[in-house]
């Protein structure tokens, strides 16, 4: 297991929100982060869209994890 995993386990353990959003990984290395998750009826805005504010945990969940991998 690569450093950059062990780090995603590490963080996801008390990462409530990415835990969640139901955040899984496609691929993990050092500097790169790239997910995934099913969008749920609650993320949606009265639209029927994405939530910004969800959109934005995402991409911020994905930034910590890359930048966290080192």
């Amino acid at each position: 297991m690569s450093q950059a995993s062990r780090v995603y386990d590490q963080m996801m353990e008390k990462d409530y929100c990415s835990q969640w959003m139901g955040i899984e990984p496609i691929q993990i290395a050092e500097g790169h982060c790239s997910i995934q998750m099913i969008v749920k009826r609650e993320m949606l805005n009265g639209f029927g869209i994405l939530h910004g504010g969800i959109a934005y945990a995402f991409a911020d969940s994905a930034f910590a994890f890359a930048s966290n991998s080192y």
